[in-house]
């Protein structure tokens, strides 16, 4: 779906999410300023691309980080990224620092193929999942599913999430940020 996006669109589509996504991280708690870490992405294929609004993000304090594999079947760990970090291609089409500065997010924002409720569909690694689930709720109440809005999905009502599924805390596309609905329980 995403694919066939006009590219016109896709442009005004990634600032009006990345406006959102300055807007949700507002209303969270301020983390101390040593401590803010956000984690983004180096976009591959069609995903939202929030690389030009980067510089933005740092100027509101925030410290970008990218997502690293560092092992199949881990928890992704996240390096520091600056406009000056060299980047190396790795599985996937992935790019992450090639010398990478660890850092622990204290915010995710991660790209998806598809959503439904707040549960982030992706391409089946499950590496974000592992990372929540690492993370033992602390970044998984900070973490942000980002899609276009048509990436939603409906699934049939026999649809059970896996063990490993993880919610995330919002769902944030062009069109605002969707929560979860009260008296709906998170999974994890």
């Amino acid at each position: 779906m995403r694919d066939g996006l006009d590219p016109r669109l896709r442009c005004a589509s990634d600032a009006a999410i990345a406006t959102h996504l300055r807007g949700w991280l507002a209303t969270l708690s301020p983390p101390p300023p040593s401590d803010a870490a956000l984690a983004l992405w180096w976009p591959i294929g069609s995903e939202p691309d929030l690389r030009p609004f980067f510089a933005g993000f740092r100027a509101l304090g925030w410290t970008v980080a990218l997502p690293c594999v560092v092992a199949r079947g881990s928890p992704l760990r996240f390096a520091v990224y600056d406009t000056d970090t060299p980047l190396r291609t790795v599985a996937f089409g992935l790019q992450e620092p090639a010398s990478p500065r660890w850092v622990e997010p204290w915010a995710i924002a991660a790209p998806c193929v598809g959503f439904w409720g707040l549960y982030r569909l992706g391409y089946g690694g499950g590496y974000y999942d592992r990372t929540l689930a690492a993370s033992h709720g602390l970044a998984q109440g900070r973490s942000a599913a980002i899609a276009y809005s048509q990436s939603r999905i409906e699934l049939p009502d026999a649809f059970a999430p896996q063990p490993l599924d993880q919610t995330f805390s919002a769902v944030i596309t062009e069109e605002g940020v969707i929560h979860p609905d009260p008296g709906t329980p998170a999974a994890g």
